[in-house]
């Protein structure tokens, strides 16, 4: 909260919608991804931060991720990559409890 009070302030940009949108000129997307490319060679463009959890660790990995106390991704490893892929990979079987949860004061 402390960059709040900085007058800073946060915009969110939907850069998929920019360039799928047919009608946005093809400089601007040009000149914005020169921009962009320029900014990650000089760091102000950083990947997200994550947090990885196991498979065993799903729940907490769900209550952190709802504390709204993380920025960035939140990863749940199921498996271990395999070394190479032949087939399907191999299924990993978790427990799991079917529930159904509707909200009283809406309508579905």
């Amino acid at each position: 909260m402390e960059l709040f009070s900085k007058s800073i302030s946060f915009h969110g940009i939907l850069l998929d919608a920019f360039f799928e949108n047919k009608s946005s000129h093809s400089i601007v997307k040009k000149e914005l991804v020169q921009l962009i490319y320029d900014g990650i060679a000089n760091g102000a463009v950083r990947p997200l931060s994550s947090i990885l959890f196991g498979y065993k660790e799903a729940e907490q990995a769900f209550r952190y991720m709802a504390s709204g106390k993380h920025i960035g991704k939140v990863i749940i490893k199921i498996r271990n990559e395999e070394p190479e892929i032949k087939a399907a990979p191999t299924p990993v079987r978790m427990l799991a409890t079917l529930r159904t949860a509707f909200n009283p004061e809406k309508s579905y």
